[in-house]
């Protein structure tokens, strides 16, 4: 039973070694040999009530991304012309989360201007001010994706490409600075057998990586408001001490979330590991949330006050609670805590599940 209105990304992962691809859509894997994700709805966002109408996917400017390739031989940059240079990332990783307290948006700070920004550079940097109920969304492909609190109110993106083999300028950085977020991707130049790779400011495009070995390393800061809906095929996704809804999808790799706000995992290969508060998903339009793995253990910690209706179910593990649930320790377990609510369901085929209090 689907209970998230999920309008977050279209894409699908395909992954057959040496080909990797993330294009439009999410369905269930079918039963042949290579694991995939797709679906038909275009990429929407779920939209809070108290959020501006226009949802952060929708069409842009009256306008709609064009469908013609994005690079261009004499300029790293086409489409908007570039308003500002990107702003550098002031320290080194290891400062990346020094301050979280400082992670609350300037109420009366202006965002910073609409910009369009392609660049095939081995590192990609930009800081600028968003709307607090803008959305924040990361494409990746082939690497990990690392989101920690914002130190000044501002978000700071850094990206970093390494590989063995293919050259680093294969892949070029997409970065869309729009009235209703951020996007960036991840768009590898060589696509799949002629298909030109595309990364829409509203989440769009297919992404697609075919006998390409180059890894895209995902660092941002951001400040506590803005939705934060991420992707990548192979790689882990990690946020620390965040005060945003969080989504995120990955096809190989664990998924580590900690944030105050609700949250949403799914994963083919890896295990989800998910503290965060489900109380106000009210205010997102969604009715419940799902931690959904095929191979990897699922934990999920909550507040004790949280009033939830859990469902959870695994082919190959165990279940076990915090709370007095129906089924403790077998591999269905279903009930209501505190009277009920949100529904959240976890499910894994082998791994065991833990459905903890913070």
């Amino acid at each position: 039973m689907l209970i998230h209105s999920r309008s977050t990304f279209a894409w699908t992962f395909f992954l057959s070694l040496p080909l990797v691809a993330c294009t439009d859509g999410i369905q269930s894997p079918d039963s042949s040999d290579t694991p995939y994700m797709s679906a038909e709805q275009p990429p929407t966002a779920p939209s809070p009530s108290d959020r501006p109408s226009q949802s952060p996917m929708t069409e842009l400017n009256g306008s709609s991304p064009t469908e013609t390739e994005h690079r261009e031989s004499e300029s790293p940059h086409h489409g908007e012309e570039r308003t500002q240079d990107p702003l550098p990332i002031d320290e080194p990783d290891e400062d990346l989360n020094d301050d979280p307290a400082g992670d609350t948006m300037q109420p009366d700070q202006e965002t910073s201007p609409n910009e369009h920004i392609i660049s095939d550079d081995d590192e990609f940097s930009w800081s600028g001010f968003i709307d607090h109920y803008d959305t924040i969304i990361i494409r990746n492909v082939q690497g990990p994706v690392r989101v920690v609190p914002s130190r000044d109110g501002q978000v700071h993106i850094r990206t970093t490409k390494t590989s063995i083999e293919s050259p680093l300028d294969s892949v070029d950085i997409e970065f869309h600075k729009h009235d209703n977020g951020i996007t960036i991707c991840s768009v590898y130049t060589d696509g799949l057998a002629g298909q030109v790779n595309r990364c829409g400011a509203d989440g769009s495009g297919r992404l697609i990586a075919e006998n390409n070995d180059v890894q895209v390393s995902y660092e941002l800061e951001i400040p506590a408001g803005p939705m934060l809906l991420g992707q990548t095929a192979t790689g882990n996704m990690t946020t620390e001490d965040l005060n945003n809804f969080v989504d995120f999808t990955s096809t190989s790799g664990s998924i580590s979330i900690r944030t105050q706000e609700p949250a949403y995992a799914r994963s083919i290969s890896g295990a989800l590991d998910i503290r965060m508060d489900p109380t106000d998903l009210d205010r997102y339009g969604i009715d419940g949330l799902e931690f959904i793995t095929t191979s990897g253990s699922v934990r999920i910690s909550v507040p004790a006050v949280s009033e939830v209706d859990f469902t959870g179910s695994t082919t190959a593990g165990t279940i076990n609670t915090d709370f007095a649930l129906n089924g403790e320790g077998t591999r269905e377990v279903n009930g209501q805590v505190n009277g009920g609510g949100i529904d959240i369901i976890a499910e894994t085929v082998a791994g065991s599940i833990e459905f903890r209090v913070q």
